[in-house]
């Protein structure tokens, strides 16, 4: 979630020294990798069809579990997407978020990164398999594993077609991954349970993506190699992502002593609420890569974020009203949010402008920065929510991590303003 990633807690799960040397920042544009078959450059209009179109399928799979899996059943769909989560957060450090780091002449070319990627992906998909052979699960966990493998070799492949603006291996895939997974699941739930309806929508709509995909090389599943030209920026992005993987589990699980389950339910539920931040910034995360640091840091974004994340709070704010009025969704969870709006509030309209300035700091901060910057939240995330817990129950939980969210967005945007200075004096 994206207050989770902006304070040691996320979607991810969402990071170090430019490739360039210290200080040095990602190129304003993504160069064409060589031996990527790259479709048109898009226009504006083309981008903006694109990124939502992203958008739509990355949620598509999650709504739909959402409104028809049973607690037990979209347990089982959330601990394996938990594992999507993981395999996605690996490949941004080690993978992706390496090769943005480039210069324009020295990025790695297609074939390398895509076989550093499959290599990764594989090598998931191995531990992966491992632990639901431990678990005995049933085959529609194993779909749902095989789901999850393909989703993550696809945000891969989306990352360099996004950061390219490659027009044929983005929208098409994304909008036809779409509409295969609803299909999917509309016919599926003529003969499968609910869970595996959702597994075989989940894996069909990720294959389709796949196959209108770039070219796979599947001969070169090579990892060392990569490694070893990025291994300077991997160490850093790799042990900040750590850190975040780290307080997205720990400090949760922790809560639930104090809270209950009752109350860790409620506190969980309003953690979901920061998601449409996730939303909107997700399929932004590869255009930033393009973005210099200055206009990051400047009045316009500011005044952007915070404006965009008070307009989610209020949109939340106000979709819970209207179900407490109209008794939608009666015995929800969604309801025992109500006593608790001032704190959701808060919390959700910090998680937008906190996560944008994370995804900043995942970009352009060098390593001594970036893992100060997430020392420090993870610290806020940690001491927020658990000292709430233990002075006033689950509502003080609430505010002190809507609070935490709050401070480390002050915290990051102003280790970007400090290096924005630094880069501007040094030039």
């Amino acid at each position: 979630m994206a207050a989770q990633s902006a304070a040691g807690g996320a979607s991810v799960p969402a990071h170090a020294r430019a490739a360039g040397g210290p200080g040095g920042a990602v190129p304003a544009r993504a160069a064409h990798s060589p031996g990527h078959q790259r479709g048109p450059s898009m226009t504006r209009r083309g981008l903006v069809v694109a990124y939502i179109a992203m958008a739509v399928q990355q949620l598509a799979i999650q709504v739909i579990a959402v409104l028809t899996l049973a607690p037990h059943d979209y347990g089982a769909f959330g601990l394996v997407y938990l594992a999507f989560a993981w395999m996605l957060s690996l490949s941004l450090s080690i993978v992706s978020e390496p090769w943005a780091r480039g210069d324009d002449a020295d990025r790695a070319p297609w074939a390398a990164y895509c076989g550093a990627l499959l290599a990764l992906v594989v090598s998931g998909a191995a531990v992966l398999a491992a632990v639901l052979a431990v678990i005995g699960a049933p085959w529609a966990m194993w779909a749902l594993g095989a789901a999850a493998v393909l989703a993550a070799y696809r945000a891969g492949a989306r990352y360099v077609a996004a950061a390219e603006h490659d027009g044929r291996h983005l929208t098409a895939p994304d909008l036809t991954a779409t509409a295969v997974t609803v299909a999917s699941w509309a016919l599926a739930t003529t003969a499968l349970q609910p869970l595996e309806a959702v597994a075989a929508a989940w894996l069909a709509g990720n294959l389709a993506g796949i196959l209108l995909s770039q070219r796979v090389p599947w001969r070169r599943l090579r990892l060392r190699g990569w490694l070893a030209r990025h291994g300077a920026d991997v160490r850093v992005l790799l042990t900040e992502s750590l850190l975040l993987d780290a307080g997205s589990i720990a400090v949760p699980a922790l809560l639930a002593g104090p809270l209950g389950l009752g109350g860790y339910g409620v506190y969980r539920a309003a953690q979901s609420m920061t998601s449409p931040s996730l939303l909107l910034l997700g399929p932004l995360r590869p255009l930033m890569t393009r973005w210099g640091i200055d206009p990051l840091v400047g009045a316009r974004a500011f005044a952007l974020s915070v404006g965009a994340g008070a307009a989610v709070a209020g949109a939340v704010v106000g979709a819970l009203l209207v179900i407490d009025a109209l008794g939608l969704m009666p015995g929800s969870v969604l309801h025992a949010l109500l006593p608790h709006l001032a704190p959701v509030a808060l919390l959700v309209a910090s998680a937008l402008p906190a996560h944008f300035y994370y995804l900043a700091a995942r970009i352009h901060l060098p390593g001594r920065a970036l893992l100060r910057t997430r020392v420090a939240s993870l610290a806020l995330a940690a001491a927020g929510p658990l000292g709430g817990a233990a002075i006033g129950g689950l509502s003080a939980a609430l505010w002190g991590f809507a609070l935490a969210i709050a401070l480390a967005a002050a915290i990051l945007l102003l280790e970007l303003s400090l290096h924005a200075r630094r880069t501007r004096a040094s030039r």
